[in-house]
């Protein structure tokens, strides 16, 4: 695409940018020079501009309105570069480029997976501390205690809620809960003791309606 012209500028360095990409190199403040002696240079303050062959048995002047990728072909030629070959080399590049971001995308949402794992392993080590944390309180030793004992206060149910309850930091205080609110969280605790003892979690565990 042709950039538009900056009015204001004292440089044509949009062809000088072009030309120094293709290794082209400044000898002075207004011209360019290739390898094999082409030239391009600024031969007035108005930003026209020239391109000299090699030789200098040939050359072209160019207005200032003419477009940066214009006068850049015709400096190609005079280097001896093929412009078409250029556009295929580049076009080649645009390709490279382009698979190379598709791989790094690629790796991108591989990351954030390992990241979402990693994540969810943490939360399961964090819940795994607190029941044993839990387990470790009980006043028995027994399994059954907190089954035998509904009048006991629950502290790893009434964790669970706490932490794990839809409504997250606004969750009702376990005082406040109904009887079957308590008794929905002192039912996963207890299957977090059993997971704890077996040493996992079952997959078919049945969410609450």
């Amino acid at each position: 695409m042709t950039q538009p012209l900056d009015l204001d500028a004292q440089y044509r360095d949009d062809v000088r940018e072009l030309l120094e990409a293709h290794g082209w190199r400044e000898t002075a403040e207004d011209t360019v020079v290739a390898d094999n002696g082409a030239l391009w240079t600024e031969t007035n303050t108005a930003l026209d501009s020239g391109v000299d062959a090699p030789d200098r048995s040939w050359s072209v002047a160019f207005d200032s309105n003419v477009p940066a990728n214009v006068i850049a072909a015709v400096a190609l030629v005079a280097s001896g570069t093929d412009p078409a070959a250029e556009i295929r080399r580049l076009r080649v590049r645009a390709r490279e480029y382009g698979e190379l971001a598709a791989r790094r995308e690629s790796e991108l949402i591989a990351l954030r997976a390992r990241v979402a794992e990693l994540e969810r392993q943490v939360r399961h080590g964090e819940l795994a501390a607190a029941v044993e944390t839990h387990v470790v309180a009980d006043d028995s030793d027994d399994p059954q205690h907190v089954d035998d004992c509904p009048g006991c206060e629950d502290t790893l149910a009434a964790w669970l809620a706490q932490r794990f309850g839809t409504r997250g930091q606004h969750a009702q205080a376990w005082d406040d809960m109904s009887d079957d609110d308590r008794a929905y969280w002192e039912h996963h605790a207890r299957a977090v003791r059993r997971a704890v003892d077996r040493g996992g979690f079952k997959t078919d565990t049945a969410a609450r309606p």
